[in-house]
């Protein structure tokens, strides 16, 4: 598989980049993201089957289930942060 080709697959959209300046706004949009992106990802994924999965999203990649398991512990991980640095 190609360079280019595989750095696709992990980066679907695109590398971060994070702006020089964060406005109250996009804090406030970034944060109901967070909010919603658990029951969207849960919706996404209840009628999928075991084999669906324990699929890979990409050659030598995760499974779905893994996946969404390392998500969820991002956004727990996130939601933890911003609390305690309120």
């Amino acid at each position: 598989m190609k360079n280019n080709t595989l750095d696709t697959l992990k980066y679907p959209i695109g590398h971060f980049s994070c702006p020089k300046e964060i406005s109250k706004e996009q804090l406030h949009n970034w944060i109901l993201v967070l909010e919603d992106f658990p029951k969207k990802l849960g919706n996404l994924v209840v009628g999928l089957s075991d084999i669906q999965l324990n699929t890979p999203y990409r050659p030598e990649g995760w499974s779905v289930r893994q996946l969404i398991h390392h998500i969820a512990e991002i956004v727990t991980t996130t939601a933890i942060h911003g609390l305690n640095g309120l």
